[in-house]
């Protein structure tokens, strides 16, 4: 009789150390940080024509933040755009392709949103209107190792920071 009961109390501890084993373990952290809107819209009270903003990146050569005429062109068209809608702030990300190291990568890309952020506010854009970022080979256009690929990924993009 001693015996049962023993085994019950050994059952019923084990039982309940294994709820509150599994009712305290940690939840498991998510791997990726939550979706950032990527493109404005219309609801969020933009001017119109703000996708001139998005809609189209600067793209450099492998190893180069130096920006090409096409680029200087579009680059141009936005800052008139940014001109005339003064309380529109933008935030520019380098990006880089995966050849070379992290290091060098993010360097790429902080010099490319610099030389961007640098093209802006020259156009007369307000440097505190202009945020800048780099992202390194962290967050790829295309995840292909292709050269075409790679030519995609060796970018600044343009985003409009919707934080008031």
């Amino acid at each position: 009789m001693q015996s049962r009961r023993f085994i019950a109390a050994v059952l019923l501890t084990a039982g309940a150390c294994l709820v509150l084993v599994f009712s305290c373990a940690p939840t498991p952290m998510k791997t990726e940080p939550p979706p950032v809107p990527t493109e404005a819209s219309a609801e969020d009270g933009l001017p119109p024509g703000w996708e001139i903003l998005v809609s189209e990146d600067i793209y450099f050569e492998k190893g180069s933040w130096s920006l090409t005429a096409e680029s200087r062109q579009l680059l141009r068209e936005k800052a008139l755009w940014l001109l005339a809608n003064p309380s529109v702030n933008v935030v520019v990300q380098g990006h880089s392709d995966e050849s070379g190291s992290d290091e060098f990568n993010l360097a790429l890309g902080d010099r490319r949103a610099g030389s961007v952020k640098s093209f802006l506010i020259e156009a007369g854009i307000d440097r505190e209107r202009i945020a800048a970022v780099s992202y390194g080979r962290e967050k790829p256009a295309e995840m292909s190792k292709d050269e075409e690929s790679r030519n995609k990924n060796r970018r600044v993009h343009i985003d409009i920071d919707l934080i008031d």
